[in-house]
């Protein structure tokens, strides 16, 4: 086409080619707006008056279609020869090129699998099928929502089959039949030359979906003619077989839907539309952001947005290896009190990384097989590890964990021999209770595993039962040797996983110990982690997916640990499933009563639920059980400051201090109090504290001291605070939000454009690993009101509130919305509820985002309460 004009539609460039024609961005000169231009083309047709007719009546039956996940159909034109649909005009990228940089989690691809089978559900209602769905015909809209394209205008006209072993029959009168197209997503039965109905549309979702899960195709050859035979005769591959991680509901979904016989697929899209919705209901990926065995609780955002306070979790440093922590028995009281036990590694004396290594595999099979000994509670091994873990004497580290009695010991080696030391000391006056010797060869000294176990058990217990003590040399799995001394070198790294380049080696190693022992549960767990651990360093997908499932594997080689449900629980947290969550928590109290970890993550979830009397109950529970631990202590705390207790909040945090004086954490948390009482001066020592103590590790307290700072009206101090913290997390869209902010109010609007956009971009992230995180969700309509998107901005407000109603920070943000999109009757309905739920109401009455309410009577009365000092 040569025009620069086809009716009202004016070309400005040309988009691409395919084989209906080539396609063009145009400018609708009457209504303002860019639509897409598809020229058709019948060259090369037998009949191309019929086609054309053929294919304007579909165009103009596609025009009917009316739905969110279809690019609409505004016009048709002929002119000339030529015929012409206006389109809708979907900027953004195709699936064809997301998929190209690699598969999708399981979860985006659930969802959306569901948009484009309801999209599906539309269409057919109105007798229009696709017939050419596939990943470059569905185009990514800039929040990530699909659209399919080209709806009704996929003519069947001819493929060249060339090396073919038969001919295809015709569709048309005479004509020989070729399909648009590539044959990877069309149908057996439209190959074979029959009819294709509504269910070649389901064979096609089915082909774009094993696509975007496993990053190709199901069928390949050499030219068109080897894949179409491939389509008709080689086995249906499954995507299971190519990604062993994707859940199985999800493969049986694909493998029905890309069925060779009509009557086996889905026989609606509907009926595809809900088994997708429920494998998004039954879903296990693994997020993209909150932590799987290391959690952290939402970030509180302020008032007007710019205050990151992170409620750094009451498991962020304990749970780290919960995916390979085995749990315990409940743990009873003796005349020393309740068993608490700390494993430590035994140490190498001969500055061996050998016998590092030995050292450390001992103590987790030891930490294993005591957890197994009723009245004995023991940590998860990660949480007998601190930052200065080489210089911190046993009891030093007992006594910060809050335990009873310290296993600890040291390796020595002469030629082939290795000695190994045990010892069992009391962590309050340093007593040592039981000490033995072991001696055996380097090879030989697996076998002594249970010996050593049964001893360590009996030191702890001598009344150990018969049935107990053959439970205990039951637990302790004797790995290969070569195995076990790849796992046990492999956690030398990973408890210094700080240190660049270890996760790596630990990686390669752990990898090494299942290929020597696939049994080995342990080191599955421990490769979990170590996935879990990259994956958090990068926020790579993948590695995301690879914890998932080595940690599921674990749970199947053992699926009693109350570890592993502990673990699964914080899965199914952090991708919106809290129902399943508190399940998994439940049983893993039910296995172990005295699991602190487990009554601290139930106590979460219950106070997300808006249950505050449980979740407070199950957090001084937690705190009871191991009061010496200083986590629970800062669990407590953000509980009390989520419910707007704060001076309980500030007593629990500067236990947490008292616990714990060289983390970043306690200080951080008393200048976030301090600072949501409205005492900026008070706060701001808190904060330079934090960081201080630990300037890598203080991401919030950068991020707060620039709110604090922003608050005074120091604006280059607030500047260089926010991106520092930028810099060390640049992957919270908060901090960019804070940072936009910063820009607008010093007038440079194109840099808060820019901040606010990538601030929706790492929120359409989140979402997409976790659909329910409110936080995330009412971020975004913040930003989105900020920039002028008013409906999505309520829309988007609506649904977090209704995702998390018992969440004041979530109901404060849709009245931020309202107000800053000229809705200040619900703008102020909104914030009354907020302010009677917590919210602190200093801030409302400093928020620029509500300053179109500040005149308002009711307003002024509602924020001049005064708070608690």
């Amino acid at each position: 086409m040569t025009a620069d004009q086809i009716g009202p539609y004016r070309i400005l460039q040309r988009l691409g080619a395919g084989g209906m024609g080539e396609v063009f961005l145009a400018d609708d000169t009457r209504l303002g707006r860019k639509v897409a231009l598809k020229t058709l083309s019948a060259a090369g047709d037998a009949h191309p008056a019929q086609t054309r007719r053929k294919l304007l009546r579909e165009a103009r039956a596609a025009a009917q279609l009316n739905h969110p996940n279809i690019a609409a159909v505004y016009d048709v034109v002929e002119s000339g020869d030529e015929a012409h649909i206006v389109m809708e005009y979907v900027p953004g990228e195709t699936l064809a090129r997301r998929v190209a940089a690699g598969a999708l989690t399981s979860a985006s691809v659930v969802e959306l699998g569901v948009q484009i089978a309801d999209a599906l559900v539309a269409a057919h209602a109105a007798g229009v099928v696709h017939r050419d769905l596939k990943p470059a015909n569905i185009a990514l809209g800039p929040a990530g929502k699909p659209k399919i394209l080209d709806f009704g205008l996929a003519h069947n006209r001819s493929l060249d089959l060339s090396g073919s072993t038969g001919p295809l029959t015709a569709e048309g009168p005479g004509a020989a039949r070729v399909v648009v197209g590539t044959p990877h997503y069309m149908p057996p039965e439209l190959l074979l030359g029959h009819p294709m109905d509504e269910r070649g549309d389901i064979y096609s979702l089915g082909v774009t979906l094993f696509e975007l899960l496993t990053g190709q195709r199901p069928y390949v050859g050499a030219d068109t003619g080897a894949v179409a035979m491939n389509v008709l005769r080689a086995p249906m591959p499954r995507v299971r077989d190519i990604r062993a991680g994707v859940p199985p509901a999800l493969d049986a979904v694909v493998a029905r839907a890309m069925s060779r016989r009509i009557e086996d697929r889905y026989q609606s899209a509907g009926e595809m539309r809900e088994a997708l919705q429920r494998v998004a209901d039954e879903a296990t990926e693994v997020p993209t952001h909150p932590m799987l065995v290391g959690q952290v609780m939402p970030t509180w955002i302020g008032g007007r947005g710019t205050m990151a306070i992170a409620a750094a979790s009451v498991l962020a440093a304990v749970v780290a290896g919960a995916a390979w922590y085995r749990g315990a028995v409940p743990a009873a009281a003796d005349a020393n009190g309740a068993h608490v036990v700390a494993v430590l590694p035994l140490r190498g004396e001969g500055g061996s990384a050998g016998d590092d290594a030995i050292g450390a595999g001992l103590a987790d099979v030891l930490a294993s097989a005591l957890s197994k000994v009723a009245g004995v509670t023991v940590l998860p091994r990660s949480v007998s590890l601190s930052g200065n873990d080489a210089v911190e004497a046993p009891l030093d580290i007992g006594r910060r964990l809050g335990a009873s009695l310290v296993v600890a010991g040291r390796v020595q080696r002469a030629g082939d021999r290795v000695r190994l030391v045990a010892q069992l000391v009391r962590a309050d006056t340093g007593a040592v209770r039981w000490s033995e010797t072991y001696e055996a060869t380097a090879a030989g000294w697996f076998d002594m595993q249970p010996r050593i176990a049964e001893d360590l058990a009996n030191a702890l217990r001598p009344d150990i039962s018969v049935a107990e003590r053959r439970q205990l040399k039951e637990s302790v799995v004797v790995a290969d040797p070569a195995a076990f001394a790849d796992y046990a070198q492999a956690w030398t790294y990973i408890e210094r996983y700080d240190v660049p380049g270890n996760l790596d080696h630990a990686i390669a190693l752990f990898q090494a110990a299942v290929r020597k022992g696939p049994r080995f549960a342990r080191a599955h767990a421990g490769l979990g982690d170590a996935y879990w651990r990259k994956f958090r360093a990068t926020d790579e997908d993948k590695w995301a997916s690879l914890a998932r499932d080595t940690i599921t594997e674990a749970l199947r080689l053992d699926p009693d640990d109350p570890g592993v449900h502990h673990a699964l629980a914080v899965l199914y947290r952090d991708t919106g499933r809290p129902r399943e969550a508190t399940e998994e928590a439940e049983a893993a109290i039910r296995l172990q009563p005295d699991f602190d970890l487990a009554h601290a993550l139930l106590a979460d979830l219950r106070a997300e639920a808006g249950d505050h009397a449980q979740a407070e109950a199950e957090y001084r529970r937690a705190v009871a059980l191991r009061p010496g631990y200083w986590s629970h202590h800062l669990g407590l705390g953000v509980f009390y400051f989520r419910t707007g207790r704060i001076e309980d909040a500030i007593a629990a945090f500067r236990r947490v201090t008292e616990l714990r004086p060289d983390s970043a954490w306690g200080y951080e948390m008393l200048g976030t109090a301090h600072h949501a009482m409205g005492r900026l001066e008070q706060a701001v020592p808190f904060y330079e504290q934090a960081i201080r103590t630990t300037p890598e590790g203080a991401v919030a307290a950068f991020s707060n001291l620039g709110t604090a700072y922003y608050q005074l009206g120091r604006l280059d101090d607030a500047r260089t605070a926010y991106q520092r913290a930028i810099e060390l997390d640049p992957t919270d869209p908060l901090k960019h939000r804070n940072l936009g902010d910063l820009h607008r109010r010093r007038g440079d609007e194109a840099a808060a454009r820019r901040a606010y956009a990538e601030t929706l971009r790492l929120a359409v992230k989140r979402l997409e690993v976790n659909p329910r995180d409110a936080d995330a969700l009412a971020l975004m309509a913040v930003v989105e009101a900020k920039l002028g998107e008013a409906a999505a901005a309520r829309r988007h407000a609506a649904e977090a509130v209704a995702l998390s109603p018992a969440s004041s920070e979530v109901v404060y943000k849709t009245a931020v919305v309202h107000a800053l999109t000229a809705q200040p009757e619900e703008a102020l309905l909104a914030l009354k509820k907020a302010l009677a739920m917590g919210f602190r109401a200093w801030e409302a009455r400093v928020d620029e985002d509500l300053a179109s309410l500040r005149t308002n009577g009711r307003f002024v009365s509602m924020t001049s309460v005064k708070e608690a000092s």
